[in-house]
């Protein structure tokens, strides 16, 4: 079981919005095209050589809200 959230809180638009959910996680490998979509990698973390994990997360529960000028300012729930 994972959680995971995101949000735009610090992005200065008008329209903001935070997501959270929880679910299962299980390792996968990209293809050789998707790691490209992260952007460029540190070569080294704290001292060591990284090496990134990759999962591939299957919500099972999910929050939505949106705040400001977004339109409905409601949270939504999905299950």
């Amino acid at each position: 079981m994972v959680a995971y959230g995101a949000d735009n809180l610090n992005s200065g638009s008008a329209a903001l919005w935070s997501v959270q959910f929880t679910g299962t996680a299980e390792t996968v490998r990209p293809t050789d095209e998707e790691p490209a979509r992260f952007g460029p990698r540190p070569h080294h973390l704290d001292g060591e050589d990284f090496r990134p994990a990759y999962l591939c997360v299957e919500p099972h529960f999910a929050t939505v809200r949106t705040m400001g000028d977004s339109e409905g300012n409601s949270a939504r729930h999905t299950e």
